[in-house]
């Protein structure tokens, strides 16, 4: 506190030098000095942030925020890789066979591909329906929580315009053969999810 008085002291002392000549000759009494040094005297002893505190709050608000946005977008891959029909945009697959599909005629109307996801352990059953004079489109994807992928059969009927399509895979974890039957109608893709299991041989 008296390092406090003794800079208020001098700044009083050095303020009729500083001021516009009309008010030269104006001063401070005893009274005023006393008011003010007494009102100073009852201030909190609080510091202005420097700089550097304050870029320390933005630098952690920063790096809270970028967490935050990690966060989200784990959530997001973890939540695509559990339930999601097809991978987020971006996501490139490497093809490992492909199965054409006719229905009543010679040529093929459907495109089946098996693929695994690049940089990760995870395949990719995709249907691609041809389209007169624009190629192929997308119109069905499914993961697979597998390691081993059987060739892809297809079972046409002779009755209907439709064909079955049976995708046969086995987990890591299990000797068991896990299998997806899939209809295509010319149109849409309609997925049927089997729980019934066939414990495989040889392994």
């Amino acid at each position: 506190m008296p390092k406090r008085r003794d800079r208020l002291d001098k700044l009083l002392a050095g303020l009729p030098g500083k001021v516009p000549p009309p008010l030269a000759g104006w001063h401070f009494t005893a009274a005023m000095r006393r008011r003010v040094q007494n009102r100073v005297a009852s201030l909190p002893m609080t510091e202005v942030p420097t700089v550097s505190t304050r870029q320390r709050k933005v630098k952690w608000s920063l790096a809270g925020v970028a967490a935050l946005v990690l966060v989200f977008l784990f959530l997001v891959w973890w939540q695509w890789s559990a339930t999601a029909p097809e991978p987020p945009a971006g996501f490139k697959v490497t093809p490992l066979q492909y199965r054409m599909v006719s229905l009543n005629g010679p040529e093929p109307e459907a495109l089946v591909s098996i693929g695994q996801v690049e940089g990760s352990n995870q395949l990719l059953a995709s249907i691609s329906k041809r389209r007169e004079h624009a190629g192929w489109q997308l119109i069905y994807t499914q993961p697979l929580n597998a390691y081993l992928v059987l060739p892809v059969q297809v079972i046409r009927s002779d009755t209907s315009r439709s064909a079955l399509i049976l995708i046969t895979y086995q987990e890591q974890w299990g000797p068991e053969y896990h299998y997806l039957i899939l209809e295509f109608d010319g149109d849409k893709v309609i997925p049927y999810r089997e729980e019934d299991k066939i414990t495989g041989t040889g392994r």
